[in-house]
């Protein structure tokens, strides 16, 4: 039985797993976001929590939907 990974784990692995198919540095992703780079680095680091406007912004920047961010593809079924 796999055990439940923390979300804001989740979304740290799948943003920088999409921002690295997509060839595209962390910080450039922020500033296509419109989202600051230290609160890119706060929300992947876990040190804060990110909003649902937030996770809209960079979930367009990366051209995926919201959910997509906080899919947890390790998980079995």
């Amino acid at each position: 039985m796999a055990t439940a990974r923390e979300p804001q784990e989740i979304l740290a692995e799948n943003v920088r797993q999409l921002a690295a198919k997509r060839r595209l540095a962390l910080s450039h992703l922020a500033d296509l976001a419109g989202v600051g780079q230290s609160q890119l680095w706060a929300v992947l680091g876990g040190t804060t929590s990110p909003t649902l406007d937030w996770l809209q912004k960079l979930a367009t920047a990366l051209d995926v939907e919201v959910s997509d961010l906080l899919k947890d593809k390790k998980r079995r079924r």
